[in-house]
């Protein structure tokens, strides 16, 4: 008698990861061939940003769909519950996380500035809410950001790489090396490296220790809101991007301390809630049908 695979035994990080460029490859193809054609002006249209990546997003959430279905996948088990008053309280942590992240950005960036002082300040100089002659535009550009910041980021991430590559990457090699793998791709393919790769393993982390992936994906989501929140406020484009460099190598120390302020709450979670075994959420909600 011939058993069926495990669903993780089947699908393969290269297929997503593959699809994530062509995905993107397809978004610049798309860019430039407006651009020469029907959208002359489409580099200062702002709304084709957020609609392309909707479309990108959303393009790879249905390539991970599409790999669950064809290995019989089970939902319910992936996706555990939705989240209990634990994983309410738990949402506490987003605070050290984005601490811990902002202060990164402060001291790499800080570092980083030093060699690439160009992409640093052209980083620093970037507003997510761009300026829109007409008001409805404006706010519909607004809308569509918020709406891919704060819901379809989360959810398109944490399904993809806690969801998918944590446990493909657990059932080939072992849970630690799934977690520290996936951190550490979802840190390089965001600007802020290190910020990030914790990120990402909080995330992980929160995921292993409640069964929901529910808990990470608002997590995430709350995490995002602030960043915007925080970007709507700090937003200030400077005349003079050279001083603007100045000022913000003058506080790499605001950086640190954010750092050292929070990782007394991170790194003993980190240590409590890493799994001592190989067993990940899609074992433990093996009850689950």
């Amino acid at each position: 008698m011939s058993f069926p695979q495990p669903p993780f035994s089947q699908i393969k990080a290269r297929y997503l990861v593959l699809s994530t460029l062509l995905l993107g490859l397809a978004g610049s193809i798309a860019v430039v061939a407006l651009n020469l054609t029907v959208l002359p002006q489409i580099d200062r249209d702002p709304l084709l940003v957020p609609v392309l990546y909707a479309l990108i997003m959303g393009g790879l959430c249905g390539v991970g769909l599409w790999l669950g279905d064809r290995n019989r996948l089970s939902w319910p088990r992936l996706m555990g519950s939705w989240l209990t008053a634990r994983g309410w309280r738990l949402q506490l942590l987003v605070i050290p996380t984005l601490l811990f992240s902002l202060g990164s950005f402060q001291v790499s960036f800080v570092a980083l500035s030093w060699v690439m002082p160009d992409f640093v300040e052209q980083a620093l100089q970037q507003d997510l809410f761009a300026d829109t002659t007409d008001s409805a535009a404006s706010w519909l550009y607004e809308s569509l950001l918020t709406i891919n910041v704060v819901l379809v980021a989360p959810i398109t991430e944490e399904f993809i790489f806690r969801g998918l590559l944590l446990h493909r990457w657990g059932y080939k090699w072992t849970s630690t090396t799934a977690i520290l793998a996936s951190s550490i791709l979802f840190g390089f393919l965001h600007t802020n490296v290190v910020g990030l790769t914790v990120f990402g393993i909080m995330m992980a982390l929160l995921y292993c220790t409640t069964g929901s992936l529910w808990v990470p994906i608002v997590a995430h989501a709350l995490n995002n809101l602030v960043v915007l929140l925080l970007s709507t406020v700090t937003s200030t484009e400077s005349p003079d991007p050279a001083s603007s460099l100045a000022e913000f190598q003058a506080n790499w120390w605001m950086g640190l301390i954010l750092m050292l302020v929070s990782a007394p709450v991170l790194i003993p979670f980190i240590w409590r809630h890493w799994p001592r075994g190989n067993e990940l959420p899609y074992v433990t909600n093996r009850s689950r049908p």
